[in-house]
């Protein structure tokens, strides 16, 4: 079973349409995503000091995820204040992050010895981590980073060289330019770039080459939009670090009986499979009112 991390963000969506709360978060999404997907998966990020709290803990407490490691600001929650238009979420700013932003996690000694004990740590762009991303990468566990639409050259420089895969959110982009970006991260560093395009479905760029793929469509309607790209990056992460790990297994096993054709061929079903794990839980998670649900009325 992967052992793995949300690390950074979490944010409180204010449905104004319905005067509903529901608990959310690029890191945190992932961490409950990892859990629902039967990784052994904890979090560790910055709670406020408001009643949104309470709410943002009742998922992880009634999912039995660990977060004995997130710190605490004397600050507000993050918020964003959200709208539906036929099942598609219209986001504002909120307060930027909240407590994430003004007070972003300390990474200490002590967490990092206990970020040892991942395989797979996952954070984001709006985790305000950058500046300690690499001792976090150093500490062992493959590292994925959420860009979301922070496509900045000077931005993506300093981060792609510490990853295993970098995510993209590209659904204004055309094909071009998407592949332009994909190609960039990699060269930057990134193992393995991946860009979601919405409802266009997800480019994958790894080992030199592309592979694309539709989103799948629901016989129902869509219910809310909101985390469809958090459920494909989970999914996407869970699969594809699982079959890695089978053919890593074999290789420290003194198993490496594999021609580069052999190799070559099980990536390329892998990152398909994957791929296609991604868009059906991202599919099945649109039929779902919030993120995961958890909802409270305000």
């Amino acid at each position: 079973m992967l052992k793995v991390l949300g690390l950074g963000d979490n944010i409180v969506d204010r449905y104004v349409h319905k005067k509903m709360l529901f608990p959310g978060g690029n890191a945190y999404n992932f961490a409950i995503f990892s859990k629902l997907l039967g990784a052994d998966s904890s979090y560790m990020g910055v709670f406020g000091n408001d009643e949104n709290t309470m709410l943002l803990q009742k998922p992880l407490n009634h999912f039995h995820i660990d977060y004995a490691k997130c710190q605490y600001a004397e600050a507000e929650n993050g918020y964003t204040e959200v709208e539906l238009i036929h099942g598609d979420r219209v986001i504002s700013e909120g307060n930027r992050g909240g407590a994430t932003r003004t007070a972003p996690l300390i990474i200490e000694d002590e967490d990092i010895r206990y970020i040892r004990g991942f395989d797979l740590v996952h954070s984001s762009c709006y985790s305000f981590l950058e500046d300690q991303l690499k001792k976090i990468a150093h500490a062992g566990p493959e590292l994925s980073f959420d860009f979301s639409d922070c496509f900045e050259e000077a931005y993506l420089e300093k981060i792609c060289p510490i990853l295993s895969f970098g995510f993209f959110s590209c659904g204004h982009l055309d094909l071009e330019k998407t592949k332009e970006l994909l190609i960039k991260s990699c060269r930057f560093g990134c193992r393995i770039s991946v860009a979601t395009l919405g409802k266009k479905g997800a480019l994958v760029y790894n080992k030199g080459k592309f592979y694309e793929k539709a989103s799948y469509g629901l016989t129902v309607p869509v219910v809310d939009t909101m985390g469809a790209g958090d459920s494909f990056i989970t999914a996407f992460l869970l699969e594809y670090m699982a079959g890695l790990r089978q053919i890593e297994h074999e290789r420290d096993n003194g198993n490496d009986i594999f021609e580069k054709s052999a190799k070559e061929d099980f990536i390329d079903r892998l990152t398909a499979y994957s791929m296609a794990c991604g868009h059906l839980f991202a599919a099945k998670n649109c039929r779902i009112e919030g993120t995961f649900g958890f909802g409270s009325s305000y």
